[in-house]
């Protein structure tokens, strides 16, 4: 970004969840070649900018840290986004052919936060206003659909922090009815909630991975967090899916959650 602002005189913006775990002021002062840092959520903040792009007035736009000559201004919040009202996303312009995949995957969020929600060690609480909120499933549907014709996309990755068993039970079923033919991933917390009979209908509506987060390996720490059924018997029962035991996210709490982690990811290679 700094060489290519040096060689086209351009303007610098960064912007995504991960900027909420940094001291923003401190970060603007460091990099003096970043003009504006846009925090939270970025759809009307980034319109408006660029609205105000030639007027050169940032102060009404929302969500917006930029500098002036002498000072790093922090601009008001705006309200939290209605996920209804957005458009279906346009990946126009990027070489979507050109990554180093078998076959082309889209990413697609249909909700924003987590249905979870207590970790108060989580970016997801600063970034998106500790509000956890859905696009509704017609608009999903109509999403996939939009994106399968224009791109001709047959794979897709919900990058939502977490589908719930009642959110993957009901995407799957408006998926299955559809009648699209494609296929998709997802996160999940291995719960109670995923049932056998809700892994068939996630495999029949063509999904076809599931990454497994998890707090801890510890059945008795997540039994105080949450009524978990065991990691080990969810993975053994999975039948037509492959549930990814080496990507699951790792929070380690005691010291024996190594060892179970250990045992559980040599055993999944098997």
């Amino acid at each position: 970004a700094k060489m290519l602002k040096q060689k086209f005189d351009i303007p610098v913006i960064l912007g995504g969840a991960a900027l909420a775990n940094y001291d923003l002021r401190e970060l603007m002062l460091a990099f003096n070649f970043v003009d504006f840092i846009i925090i939270k959520e970025g759809e009307a903040a980034f319109v408006e900018l660029l609205r105000k792009m030639k007027l050169k007035d940032f102060k009404t736009v929302p969500n917006l840290i930029w500098r002036t000559k002498s000072q790093i201004m922090f601009n008001a919040l705006g309200p939290v986004i209605n996920l209804n009202a957005l458009p279906a996303p346009n990946f126009d312009g990027l070489a979507l052919k050109s990554y180093f995949s078998p076959e082309m995957i889209i990413p697609l969020v249909t909700s924003r936060h987590c249905p979870w929600g207590r970790c108060k060690f989580c970016n997801l609480n600063a970034a998106y206003h500790g509000h956890y909120r859905v696009r509704a499933m017609r608009k999903v549907i109509a999403d996939i659909r939009y994106l399968n014709k224009r791109y001709g996309a047959a794979n897709f990755f919900l990058t939502d922090s977490e589908m719930s068993p009642k959110r993957l039970k009901d995407f799957s079923l408006a998926l299955i009815k559809s009648k699209l033919k494609v296929h998709f991933a997802c996160y999940i917390r291995p719960t109670q909630g995923v049932t056998f009979g809700l892994l068939q209908s996630f495999y029949k509506a063509g999904g076809r991975f599931l990454v497994a987060g998890v707090e801890s390996l510890s059945d008795r720490c997540l039994q105080q967090i949450l009524p978990y059924t065991p990691l080990v018997e969810r993975a053994s029962g999975s039948g037509h899916f492959y549930l990814d035991v080496s990507g699951v996210r790792r929070l380690f709490g005691p010291p024996q959650d190594i060892g179970r982690f250990l045992s559980l990811y040599y055993r999944s290679q098997e």
